[in-house]
């Protein structure tokens, strides 16, 4: 006689909910917040130096190739090779663009 009402809804109780759920949530609630997020990618210098000699000098040789057309003034400025150096690249050295989110703030108040 004393059997809950059918509410149509389903209720979960507190001792119902295991940590692999509430994991799962932590997760998603930490993703969705981008200055939180862990940064896939880095500086093309942080990424020779996780190269090998040998596999950082294949690198920048196949760079190389692609700046025959380049006047020598352009391949001694050195304000062009840091800039390349600072660049940010994925696990696998290609250059990437990076989408900076705006906070509501910046908006203006719109």
């Amino acid at each position: 006689m004393n059997e809950p009402e059918e509410t149509g809804q389903n209720q979960i109780a507190p001792a119902q909910i295991t940590t692999e759920n509430t994991e799962r949530e932590a997760d998603f609630q930490e993703v969705e917040d981008p200055e939180k997020m862990v940064r896939p990618y880095g500086t093309r210098k942080a990424y020779l130096d996780k190269q090998t000699e040998y596999t950082a000098a294949l690198y920048i040789t196949a760079f190389i190739k692609d700046l025959r057309n380049k006047t020598f003034t352009e391949l001694t400025d050195a304000g062009r090779w840091e800039k390349w150096l600072k660049a940010e690249v994925d696990d696998h050295g290609k250059e990437i663009d990076i989408v900076e989110y705006e906070s509501e703030d910046s908006n203006g108040g719109v």
